[in-house]
Protein backbone atom coordinates (compact mmCIF):
# COMPACT_ATOMS: atom_id res chain seq x y z
CA UNK A 1 0.00 0.00 0.00
CA UNK A 2 1.44 3.42 -0.92
CA UNK A 3 2.04 6.04 1.73
CA UNK A 4 -0.04 9.24 1.50
CA UNK A 5 2.83 11.09 -0.21
CA UNK A 6 3.43 8.48 -2.93
CA UNK A 7 1.79 8.75 -6.33
CA UNK A 8 0.09 5.70 -7.85
CA UNK A 9 -0.62 4.86 -11.46
CA UNK A 10 -3.96 3.71 -12.86
CA UNK A 11 -3.41 0.13 -11.59
CA UNK A 12 -2.61 1.26 -8.03
CA UNK A 13 1.15 0.71 -8.36
CA UNK A 14 3.52 3.26 -6.90
CA UNK A 15 5.02 5.29 -9.72
CA UNK A 16 8.81 4.64 -9.74
CA UNK A 17 9.79 8.30 -10.03
CA UNK A 18 7.40 9.21 -7.19
CA UNK A 19 8.95 6.53 -4.98
CA UNK A 20 12.41 7.81 -5.83
CA UNK A 21 11.29 11.38 -5.14
CA UNK A 22 9.91 10.28 -1.77
CA UNK A 23 13.25 8.67 -0.81
CA UNK A 24 15.20 11.68 -2.02
CA UNK A 25 12.92 13.99 -0.04
CA UNK A 26 13.61 12.08 3.17
CA UNK A 27 17.34 12.22 2.45
CA UNK A 28 17.21 15.98 1.88
CA UNK A 29 15.02 16.48 4.95
CA UNK A 30 17.65 14.62 7.03
CA UNK A 31 20.51 16.72 5.61
CA UNK A 32 18.63 19.94 6.30
CA UNK A 33 17.95 18.77 9.86
CA UNK A 34 21.64 18.08 10.44
CA UNK A 35 22.60 21.45 8.94
CA UNK A 36 20.09 23.30 11.15
CA UNK A 37 21.46 21.61 14.27
CA UNK A 38 25.04 22.35 13.22
CA UNK A 39 24.39 26.04 12.53
CA UNK A 40 22.44 26.42 15.75
CA UNK A 41 25.24 24.85 17.79
CA UNK A 42 27.91 27.08 16.27
CA UNK A 43 25.79 30.20 16.66
CA UNK A 44 25.46 29.45 20.37
CA UNK A 45 29.15 28.63 20.68
CA UNK A 46 30.36 31.84 19.06
CA UNK A 47 27.79 33.96 20.91
CA UNK A 48 29.04 32.52 24.19
CA UNK A 49 32.68 33.23 23.30
CA UNK A 50 31.78 36.77 22.30
CA UNK A 51 29.79 37.36 25.50
CA UNK A 52 32.48 35.92 27.79
CA UNK A 53 35.10 38.02 26.02
CA UNK A 54 33.01 41.19 26.38
CA UNK A 55 32.32 40.58 30.08
CA UNK A 56 35.98 39.81 30.80
CA UNK A 57 37.09 42.97 29.00
CA UNK A 58 34.59 45.05 30.98
CA UNK A 59 35.62 43.53 34.31
CA UNK A 60 39.33 43.72 33.48
CA UNK A 61 39.07 47.31 32.26
CA UNK A 62 37.11 48.33 35.36
CA UNK A 63 39.64 46.62 37.61
CA UNK A 64 42.54 48.32 35.86
CA UNK A 65 40.85 51.71 36.10
CA UNK A 66 40.04 51.25 39.79
CA UNK A 67 43.60 50.16 40.49
CA UNK A 68 45.08 53.14 38.63
CA UNK A 69 42.78 55.52 40.50
CA UNK A 70 43.79 53.86 43.78
CA UNK A 71 47.47 54.34 42.84
CA UNK A 72 48.18 50.61 42.79
CA UNK A 73 50.01 49.10 39.83
CA UNK A 74 50.32 45.31 40.09
CA UNK A 75 46.64 44.51 39.56
CA UNK A 76 46.36 47.15 36.85
CA UNK A 77 49.14 45.51 34.84
CA UNK A 78 47.49 42.07 34.94
CA UNK A 79 44.00 43.43 34.31
CA UNK A 80 45.28 45.42 31.35
CA UNK A 81 47.06 42.33 30.00
CA UNK A 82 43.81 40.32 30.22
CA UNK A 83 41.92 43.10 28.43
CA UNK A 84 44.52 43.27 25.65
CA UNK A 85 44.62 39.49 25.13
CA UNK A 86 40.85 39.04 25.09
CA UNK A 87 40.26 42.05 22.86
CA UNK A 88 42.92 40.76 20.46
CA UNK A 89 41.32 37.29 20.36
CA UNK A 90 37.87 38.74 19.83
CA UNK A 91 39.09 40.96 17.00
CA UNK A 92 41.17 38.21 15.39
CA UNK A 93 38.54 35.47 15.50
CA UNK A 94 35.50 37.75 15.10
CA UNK A 95 33.27 35.62 17.30
CA UNK A 96 30.30 37.98 17.07
CA UNK A 97 30.43 37.95 13.26
CA UNK A 98 30.64 34.15 13.21
CA UNK A 99 27.65 33.90 15.56
CA UNK A 100 25.61 36.14 13.23
CA UNK A 101 26.73 34.13 10.18
CA UNK A 102 25.62 30.83 11.70
CA UNK A 103 22.36 32.39 12.90
CA UNK A 104 21.67 33.46 9.32
CA UNK A 105 22.52 29.99 7.99
CA UNK A 106 20.17 28.45 10.56
CA UNK A 107 17.34 30.70 9.36
CA UNK A 108 18.03 29.81 5.71
CA UNK A 109 18.00 26.07 6.48
CA UNK A 110 14.78 26.54 8.44
CA UNK A 111 13.16 28.23 5.41
CA UNK A 112 14.16 25.25 3.26
CA UNK A 113 12.64 22.90 5.85
CA UNK A 114 9.47 24.99 5.79
CA UNK A 115 9.26 24.76 1.99
CA UNK A 116 9.54 20.97 2.17
CA UNK A 117 6.88 20.82 4.89
CA UNK A 118 4.50 23.13 3.00
CA UNK A 119 4.79 21.02 -0.16
CA UNK A 120 3.93 17.91 1.82
CA UNK A 121 2.33 15.22 -0.33
CA UNK A 122 2.14 17.59 -3.29
CA UNK A 123 5.90 17.85 -3.74
CA UNK A 124 6.80 17.75 -7.40
CA UNK A 125 10.14 16.83 -8.92
CA UNK A 126 10.57 20.45 -9.99
CA UNK A 127 9.92 21.83 -6.49
CA UNK A 128 12.23 19.20 -4.98
CA UNK A 129 15.02 20.16 -7.39
CA UNK A 130 14.57 23.86 -6.56
CA UNK A 131 14.79 23.19 -2.83
CA UNK A 132 17.80 20.92 -3.29
CA UNK A 133 19.58 23.56 -5.41
CA UNK A 134 18.83 26.19 -2.75
CA UNK A 135 20.22 23.81 -0.11
CA UNK A 136 23.47 23.49 -2.06
CA UNK A 137 23.70 27.28 -2.32
CA UNK A 138 23.21 27.74 1.44
CA UNK A 139 25.70 24.97 2.15
CA UNK A 140 28.26 26.79 -0.04
CA UNK A 141 28.11 29.74 2.38
CA UNK A 142 29.29 27.54 5.27
CA UNK A 143 32.78 28.33 6.51
CA UNK A 144 35.21 25.51 7.31
CA UNK A 145 33.24 22.46 8.43
CA UNK A 146 33.92 20.80 11.77
CA UNK A 147 33.32 17.16 10.88
CA UNK A 148 33.13 15.96 14.48
CA UNK A 149 30.35 18.45 15.18
CA UNK A 150 28.58 17.34 11.98
CA UNK A 151 28.81 13.74 13.27
CA UNK A 152 27.27 14.79 16.61
CA UNK A 153 24.44 16.61 14.81
CA UNK A 154 23.98 13.57 12.53
CA UNK A 155 23.53 11.35 15.61
CA UNK A 156 20.98 13.76 17.10
CA UNK A 157 19.04 13.80 13.84
CA UNK A 158 19.11 9.97 13.72
CA UNK A 159 17.45 9.95 17.15
CA UNK A 160 15.01 12.77 16.33
CA UNK A 161 13.76 11.01 13.19
CA UNK A 162 13.57 7.59 14.82
CA UNK A 163 16.20 5.89 12.67
CA UNK A 164 17.91 2.75 14.04
CA UNK A 165 20.82 3.34 16.41
CA UNK A 166 23.03 1.47 13.96
CA UNK A 167 22.94 4.64 11.81
CA UNK A 168 24.78 6.61 14.50
CA UNK A 169 28.42 7.55 14.05
CA UNK A 170 30.85 6.52 16.77
CA UNK A 171 33.01 9.31 18.21
CA UNK A 172 35.80 9.30 20.77
CA UNK A 173 35.29 11.36 23.93
CA UNK A 174 37.97 13.90 22.97
CA UNK A 175 36.30 14.41 19.58
CA UNK A 176 33.01 15.22 21.33
CA UNK A 177 34.70 17.59 23.80
CA UNK A 178 36.51 19.63 21.15
CA UNK A 179 33.93 19.36 18.35
CA UNK A 180 33.06 23.07 18.42
CA UNK A 181 36.69 24.06 17.98
CA UNK A 182 37.78 21.56 15.32
CA UNK A 183 38.13 17.87 14.52
CA UNK A 184 40.73 15.78 16.30
CA UNK A 185 42.08 12.44 14.99
CA UNK A 186 41.14 9.82 14.01
CA UNK A 187 39.43 11.35 10.99
CA UNK A 188 37.53 8.25 9.91
CA UNK A 189 34.06 7.49 11.26
CA UNK A 190 32.53 4.17 12.18
CA UNK A 191 28.88 3.33 12.62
Amino acid sequence: MPTPTEVTDSQGQVAPQASSLFANTWDLRFKIGVSRRYSSRLEGHYSSLDNVSTVAVLVGGSTALADVIGKGTSIAVYATLVVVVLTSLSLAFRWGDKARLHGGLYRQYTRLQERLDRAGGHLTEETFNEIKADYVMVEAEEPTIRTALIAICHNEEVEAQGHPKTEKISLRFWQRWFARFGTLPPYTWEK
